[in-house]
């Protein structure tokens, strides 16, 4: 994720959580159980083709654009209910020694 020298994203960043707009649970439930059906039914769609190399890469970039997606909304706080352990751990919020998830490129 592109971040400032603060270590924030930059203003207008796609995956910057919404400071005037904050996220409804049931709206961060509703995004992640639709990607859950596109995803599941994207498998089964490209599982459906003959194997070729293109259709390998297609299949991987689909999967990681669903999975960068899903991660997004994971990590969203939300406005009317306290947090869930396990996003505030995913998102480095959680107390004791935890960091972001996340990969070192």
């Amino acid at each position: 994720l592109p971040r400032t020298s603060s270590g924030a994203p930059p203003p207008g960043c796609f995956w910057a959580p919404p400071a005037d707009a904050p996220v409804r649970s049931e709206t961060r439930s509703a995004i992640l159980a639709s990607l859950r059906k596109l995803a599941r039914h994207f498998a089964v769609a490209s599982l459906a083709l003959p194997p070729t190399r293109e259709l390998d890469a297609l299949r991987v970039l689909t999967s990681a654009a669903i999975a960068a997606v899903a991660d997004a909304a994971f990590r969203l706080p939300t406005a009317n209910a306290p947090p869930s352990a396990a996003a505030e751990h995913y998102a480095g919020r959680a107390g004791g020694p935890t960091a972001p998830f996340g990969f070192d490129g």
